[in-house]
């Protein structure tokens, strides 16, 4: 069965979060770690690579939400002539973008989610 410290394992992959240390990373993972176990099919085999995966891009998401927070992440920096500015509406549209990804490269092991049909 996969453990939040594989999770954490495949999370540390990103290198956006190489500054942060476990206690402020784990719990996102663990929850990323509950939300795909949550959701996995019947008979899906508990050590199965796609869970950590899965459940690492989730995590990531979750600390993107949660560093939002973060007092500095709506810093604008200038140096010089050189301006630094971020835009957060964008990163969270590529956060997004990157656990569909996730999601839907995990259908094999995952529930379906129902159908939904929008008209307009």
């Amino acid at each position: 069965m996969v453990s939040a410290a594989e999770v954490y394992d495949a999370f540390s992959a990103y290198m956006d979060t190489a500054s942060y240390s476990l206690s402020d990373v784990m719990p996102c993972c663990q929850k990323g770690l509950d939300w795909v176990n949550a959701r996995l099919r019947e008979g899906v085999d508990p050590d199965n690579p796609l869970i950590a995966e899965t459940a690492a891009a989730m995590a990531h998401y979750f600390f993107f939400i949660f560093r939002m927070t973060d007092g500095e992440k709506y810093e604008n920096c200038k140096v010089g002539d050189i301006s630094y500015n971020r835009n957060i509406e964008k990163e969270l549209e590529f956060e997004t973008h990157i656990k569909n990804q996730a999601i839907a490269d995990a259908a094999e092991i995952l529930k379906d989610g129902g159908f939904y049909c929008r008209v307009g």
